[in-house]
């Protein structure tokens, strides 16, 4: 190894020249944190991070002052983390083409068969789902309703129920072909 690269790894790092990169050494370690807390994942919350401070080369103002370049910076941040989740929940469009949509449970007198799949789809859900749905859906409870009975906090339950209904929308679709092949035969 060169000495020039040996000496360039123990040197101190130079200090912050521009606007943007004493702000980054400012809050870059906090802005870190706050979506390292919101998404859980280290990639995620870096990714993150860096889109907040391109942002920010390319649309902060130098000339303000440190504090409104800071609130301009955090409300950018809150944006990213909405754009982020957003793009998380996404549902792919190819899983919502349908060719008519599915009749209610009790418009129609094969309803039994509706109440019967229902029945079975949630038993092959694990127990929290399960619950999940049935305070949410059957019984009509709202979040916070069922975040008592459960003993979860609302945020929790949010995040389970959107887990179940992904879970048994995989279930149900993957169980579909084959009943249509069954009635097909």
């Amino acid at each position: 190894m060169p000495d020039g690269q040996a000496t360039s790894r123990s040197a101190p790092a130079p200090a912050a020249s521009t606007p943007l990169e004493r702000l980054y050494d400012a809050v870059g370690a906090q802005l870190y944190r706050f979506f390292y807390h919101q998404v859980g994942n280290r990639e995620e919350a870096e990714d993150l991070t860096s889109e907040v401070f391109l942002k920010a080369a390319r649309l902060l103002d130098p000339s303000r002052d440190e504090a409104s370049q800071r609130a301009w910076l955090r409300q950018s941040a809150r944006t990213a983390l909405a754009d982020y989740w957003r793009r998380y929940y996404r549902v792919p469009s190819t899983l919502v083409v349908a060719e008519a949509p599915p009749p209610a449970i009790g418009d129609d007198p094969s309803s039994d068969a509706h109440v019967v799949r229902l029945s079975e789809l949630l038993a092959r859900l694990p127990e929290n789902y399960r619950q999940v749905l049935k305070l949410r859906f059957l019984e009509g409870c709202s979040v916070r309703e069922t975040a008592a009975i459960l003993g979860l906090s609302p945020g929790n339950v949010k995040v389970l129920q959107y887990r179940a209904v992904r879970r048994a929308a995989e279930l149900g679709m993957a169980a579909e072909p084959a009943e249509r092949r069954g009635a097909d035969e």
